[in-house]
């Protein structure tokens, strides 16, 4: 997966297609993480989420792990010299992060809609052995839809396959459809402490747990669920 060739512009095209609808996604859930001290982003992109939690949280130390070179460069960029040495930097990806352990929150925005299902698995135990006992995880990302009229429903289909058919071709996703993130993190040892949907767009912010010492990790593939399209 490569991002550099979508990353000047990509704020401009997350306000022209949904506004603010992605940032409230992003922040629904900050205020868990007021009295975290060592939080974790993955995937953060151009740094939306990193600026409000500094800005809310003083105290914490931040790492951010971002394989985009162009992302990473313009969010280091905005990262004030006062405050730079309370925030770390890794330009990988996270399969080939050092997660030695010991974060107490993690926070994924529009993340795991990258990744195959299996890919998935390997990951969410990864991030479980990433965070202490009872370490929190934050998620933002599009859902499947969920509206029982056709007319929306069939929206928010044709959105997510467009969707997946613009990172696809430009960003070069392996994905092409959702994955079942919900049941995948019970199954890696994570409980869903809170979700808050956000209407009109198939869009949900995840507060996740970690709930067990050792993650249920699974060697396996699933087969996907398909989004389906009332035709």
């Amino acid at each position: 997966m490569n991002f550099d060739r979508i990353a000047p512009c990509y704020s401009f095209l997350e306000k022209i297609a949904f506004g603010e609808a992605l940032q409230s996604a992003r922040t629904h859930y900050l205020n868990f993480l007021a009295e975290r001290r060592n939080v974790l982003l993955l995937g953060e992109g151009r740094g939306r989420l990193l600026r409000v939690l500094m800005d809310c949280n003083k105290d914490t130390q931040i790492c951010v792990v971002e394989p985009s070179f162009s992302m990473f460069r313009t969010m280091k960029e905005f990262i004030p010299k006062k405050e730079a040495d309370r925030v770390s930097l890794y330009n990988e990806p996270f399969e080939k992060f050092d997660a030695e352990g010991g974060f107490d929150a993690v926070c994924t925005c529009f993340f795991w809609d990258c990744f195959r299902e299996d890919e998935i698995v390997s990951l969410l135990c990864k991030l479980a052995e990433s965070l202490t006992s009872k370490g929190l995880w934050m998620n933002a990302d599009f859902i499947e839809p969920a509206e029982t009229a056709p007319t929306k429903r069939l929206f928010h289909s044709l959105l997510l396959r467009f969707l997946y058919g613009f990172f696809r071709h430009n960003c070069q996703i392996r994905a092409d459809r959702l994955p079942p993130l919900s049941k995948l993190a019970d199954e890696a040892g994570f409980g869903l402490v809170a979700k808050k949907t956000h209407h009109p767009w198939p869009l949900a912010s995840e507060l996740f747990e970690r709930r067990t010492e050792q993650p249920f990790c699974l060697d396996r593939k699933s087969p996907w669920r398909k989004i389906s399209v009332p035709f």
